[in-house]
């Protein structure tokens, strides 16, 4: 018996056990692999050849375990990405608003100087003079135009 994980010697019966691992039927497999005969005999005989099937069967476990890396790396990455986010979120959740913005309420006098109203602004906060964590929570162009 030939190692199942090498190439088989016949590159016809190589590329017919990659068509079937691939999920063709056995006439298109048969075909595909450049044998000719509409024979369903024949692509059955050599369908169940000891080395060819021996090939199928790897190359199916190998494409599983190469499957079965692939979901994980992807689910790592998924659980990685949700706990920064949840991080993050919590991070602004629990940031105080007042470390980067400034309300100011300045009084609206008349002609005479008296109070009529109250004008209300919010200013952002220069960002030279923010804690680390605060400049984290800044929109980047406000942070590129106060630098």
């Amino acid at each position: 018996m030939t190692d199942a994980s090498k190439p088989l010697p016949n590159p016809r019966h190589e590329a017919f056990a990659r068509a079937i691992a691939a999920g063709h039927r056995l006439a298109p497999a048969y075909e595909r692999a450049g044998f000719a005969g509409k024979s369903p005999r024949l692509s059955w005989e050599l369908r169940h050849r000891p080395e060819v099937d021996g090939r199928i069967r790897w190359l199916l476990e190998e494409r599983a375990r190469a499957d079965t890396r692939a979901y994980s790396r992807r689910e790592k990455r998924s659980a990685d990405l949700r706990e920064r986010v949840l991080a993050e979120l919590e991070a602004i959740a629990f940031s105080d608003p007042g470390e980067i913005l400034n309300w100011e309420r300045t009084p609206v006098l008349n002609a005479d100087g008296e109070v009529t109203g109250f004008e209300s602004t919010l200013q952002v906060k220069d960002s030279a003079k923010l804690s680390r964590e605060a400049r984290v929570h800044l929109p980047a162009p406000e942070l590129e135009a106060r630098n």
